[in-house]
């Protein structure tokens, strides 16, 4: 899909800086100031400039944001990028698509434990354990690992290695693995 598949006017104005906002953040030669920009457009909303849910809407009201916010956090998953501090309180919630897989997976307490990793791609398992366990009720700290892991299991948090955490509420390279399906045959928005 290029700027050409969208006629002149708001669609492809929005599309232009979907595609340029999301180069900034994913390619490699990009500045940190550029990539902040990106992640400012794409995980903070604000009412004081466009952003990406605004961008979606302008395209085509059926388009799920948070389905594409996802794919970036797996594109994260891809390349070991990593946030040194977590996103700020205006950030994008975690979506639902992974709030649901979540919850069905580890209840309530998957979620909160999703959010974690959504809100710090490439947190540390300590730092997920340590942040988990301090947002949840004490009954249930120290089922928090055994948590971590079914929503592992079930590609909703992705690990990269050394020891970096990621809510990506799917995971089709996993999956193609565990499956033995080709990964060329996965489209990403099917599996939400």
């Amino acid at each position: 899909m290029t700027a050409e598949d969208f006629e002149e006017g708001v669609a492809r104005d929005a599309y232009i800086l979907i595609e340029t906002f999301g180069r900034n953040l994913l390619l490699v030669n990009s500045t940190p100031a550029k990539r902040n920009a990106a992640m400012r457009f794409f995980f903070i909303e604000s009412e004081d400039s466009i952003n990406f849910k605004d961008c979606c809407e302008a395209i085509d009201p059926m388009i799920r944001p948070g389905v594409i916010l996802l794919r970036f956090q797996y594109e994260f998953w891809l390349r070991w990028f990593t946030l040194a501090t977590p996103l700020p309180e205006n950030a994008v919630d975690l979506p639902e698509e992974a709030k649901g897989r979540a919850a069905y997976i580890a209840g309530d307490p998957g979620v909160t434990i999703a959010r974690e990793a959504w809100f710090q791609p490439g947190l540390s398992y300590n730092t997920l354990l340590e942040r988990s366990c301090f947002l949840l009720p004490p009954s249930i700290r120290n089922k928090v690992p055994e948590l971590i892991e079914r929503l592992v299991d079930a590609n909703v948090l992705s690990v990269a290695e050394p020891d970096h955490w990621y809510a990506t509420g799917r995971n089709p390279a996993l999956y193609a693995q565990e499956t033995g399906t080709p990964s060329s045959t996965i489209i990403w928005s099917a599996l939400f």
